[in-house]
């Protein structure tokens, strides 16, 4: 029944999908309905009432994802009383979709915007984004998604903040290491601990970095680092420092600079961090400009105080440890194989030494997966080994095609029809190679012999060192 069930509800959503598209093609969807944005996962509309409707697709890679993504910009925007954050109306349906509904903002977004800005017009926009992050930060709200796309920006050169679907209210520890593609917020200006590589901690100083990519931006036509590849973006977030704006041009004050460097700070300790600092370091610049035309260098964050207590998210002591784990790193990376025990009691801080290997892991584009024997599955053979091997997996079949392809035949190619020993202790596996053959049943030793021996094989395929694996 239950398959029954599900079956329907899949038959009625790609109905549903049909008519609205059937529709679209007569030009019959809703009248005065103008279609602003069409996403992966979302439709944006113009409604005849002048609402902006934010509508789930039908054919949303995650249903259930995207509803959540819904209620949570509804939640956040709904009681914020202010112009410099489009405010959410109302949850509702649209076309019999779930919809938010929203107050209509005039203007593009500050990456569509055809404008030529002097450094005046810079400072303004600057100041104006920075109230908006402002009024977020005091309602204790971290945005997590700030871009030019997320920021409209009118004829009068007024600004609003927009999109805090991925947004939060509290501190979030990111751990996320599969696809770079798949991480929260625009990769070009996501913040370092963002990537989920730096062992840190996303708070309010998150979203200064991203306004210093912002920033970046405006002045010098380009941001920070501009790659390709997820990856390469990725690593040179957490490690690379771009070149500082004065020097690509020569008109921009040196203090405007030292203000985006600051922003663009690696460790969030040596960012602003309050938007109320940045903004007293802004009209300054803002105040200079106009009655001198020209801007003196002064000292920065001056009236840069958080009021809050924020320890360094930084381990004091542990320097030969993790010299130790990053040269065994480095031995791996060049077809090594290596054993480390890190041992201690519980909370010393085991898990953060370990995790100091993130930023040296996508440097070598390098996989990181954890397993752990939980309290109530700590009789199951394998438990910890399987979560992990789950966990590599999911990774895989975030990637594109020609990727999964990749693996798919260099597993198969090594495991031949042995395969069903791995797929018996790690059934996951099946998802990328399909259901393998069944091979002949054994006797406790031998089977012990067997899987051995092509867990070992296993092990093998999936070394590379194109990709080092780190358990």
């Amino acid at each position: 029944m239950q398959f029954i069930h599900k079956a329907f509800l899949i038959l009625n959503l790609c109905l549903q999908e049909f008519n609205i598209n059937y529709r679209n093609t007569l030009g019959l969807m809703i009248p005065n309905t103008q279609v602003l944005h069409e996403g992966r996962n979302f439709r944006v509309c113009l409604t005849q009432n002048n609402e902006i409707v934010k509508v789930i697709r039908a054919s949303a890679s995650n249903y259930k994802a995207a509803l959540a993504y819904l209620q949570n910009e509804y939640d956040l925007s709904n009681d914020l009383n202010t112009s410099s954050v489009r405010k959410a109306l109302r949850m509702g349906s649209f076309e019999q979709y779930p919809a938010l509904f929203l107050e209509y903002v005039t203007g593009v977004p500050l990456k569509n915007s055809t404008k030529k800005y002097s450094t005046l017009g810079i400072l303004n926009i600057a100041l104006k984004v920075v109230e908006g992050i402002q009024v977020l930060h005091q309602n204790n709200i971290i945005h997590k998604d700030l871009s030019p796309n997320n920021i409209i920006i009118d004829a009068n050169d007024d600004i609003t903040l927009i999109d805090l679907g991925i947004s939060s209210k509290v501190s979030q520890k990111q751990h996320h290491l599969g696809n770079p593609i798949h991480l929260e917020g625009t990769l070009k200006y996501i913040s370092p601990e963002q990537t989920g590589r730096v062992n840190k901690v996303v708070d309010y100083r998150s979203d200064l970095y991203s306004l210093g990519v912002i920033l970046y931006e405006l002045f010098v036509d380009r941001t920070p680092f501009d790659f390709d590849d997820p990856i390469e973006l990725v690593h040179a977030h957490i490690a690379t420092m771009p070149i500082e704006i004065h020097r690509i041009k020569s008109t921009i004050p040196i203090v405007i600079s030292d203000i985006i460097s600051k922003l663009l700070s690696k460790n969030a300790e040596n960012r602003y961090q309050t938007a109320l600092g940045l903004k007293h370091d802004l009209e300054i610049c803002l105040e200079q400009l106009e009655k001198n035309h020209a801007i003196k260098n002064f000292e920065l964050g001056q009236k840069d105080r958080s009021g809050v207590l924020r320890l360094p998210q930084k381990l004091y002591g542990r320097e030969d440890e993790i010299d130790s784990l990053l040269q065994a790193f480095e031995r791996v990376s060049q077809g090594s194989k290596e054993l480390l025990v890190v041992g201690g009691y519980s909370g010393v801080g085991k898990s953060a030494l370990v995790n100091e290997v993130h930023k040296s892991i996508s440097e070598k584009r390098a996989y990181f997966i954890t397993g752990k024997y939980e309290q109530y599955q700590r009789t199951i053979p394998y438990f910890a080994l399987r979560k992990a091997f789950a966990e590599l997996i999911s990774y895989w079949l975030l990637e594109d095609k020609n990727v999964l392809e990749k693996w798919k035949k260099r597993i198969e190619s090594t495991l031949g029809d042995l395969a069903q020993v791995v797929t018996e202790i790690i059934p996951e596996l099946e998802l990328l190679i399909g259901t393998p053959a069944d091979v002949p049943k054994l006797e406790a030793e031998q089977y012990a012999n067997r899987f051995n021996y092509v867990f070992g094989l296993f092990m093998n395929a999936i070394c590379t060192s194109e990709h080092p694996l780190v358990i």
